[in-house]
């Protein structure tokens, strides 16, 4: 008796491990530049860029009128004024340097902040599309990590992630 069970378990061994996985795929970068909350973070980041852009170009050109008027009065200056010039052109240009780094990080920062509601609702989109569908996985279809992926054993969630979204 306890061999016809063991039998009987090597037997549904192989049914068991052929039991495949169900997954879905789609493309976040494209659902995401589909959004429309995606839009309206890249317009409000833009602004601020261009809001940096020219307090930056502000900040040049006055070192550039400076440096012009210093470079056009170096012959009549005295030493001491020379040197006084050339230092306030060196802390200007050490500013501006500064700023320029401060603007990277600010707009490196701005940007995480204005995208993150926006992945974090297509996250749960993609959690909810794939829990309806009782998929085991979903699949990443984006920068050609998985350049082909089988239709007949994968499920497309693109239009089911649009619907969800309110994405025409």
């Amino acid at each position: 008796m306890f061999k016809k069970i063991i039998i009987m378990a090597l037997c549904m061994l192989p049914l068991a491990a052929s039991a495949q996985s169900k997954f879905g795929y789609f493309n976040y970068d494209d659902m995401l530049k589909a959004m429309p909350e995606y839009t309206e973070a890249q317009n409000n980041l833009n602004m601020l860029k261009d809001n940096y852009e020219s307090e930056l170009k502000r900040s040049e050109d006055e070192f550039d009128k400076k440096y012009t008027e210093f470079l056009d009065g170096q012959k009549e200056f005295p030493k001491s004024i020379l040197m006084k010039r050339q230092k306030e052109l060196q802390n200007l240009m050490d500013q501006t340097l500064e700023f320029k780094k401060d603007v990277k990080e600010m707009l490196s920062k701005a940007e995480k902040n204005l995208m993150a509601p926006v992945k974090q609702k297509l996250d749960e989109a993609v959690a909810a599309v794939a829990q309806e569908k009782a998929l085991d996985y979903v699949i990443n279809t984006a920068g050609n990590n998985y350049p082909y992926v089988n239709p007949n054993t994968g499920v497309d969630l693109t239009e089911q992630l649009k619907q969800s979204l309110g994405i025409k």
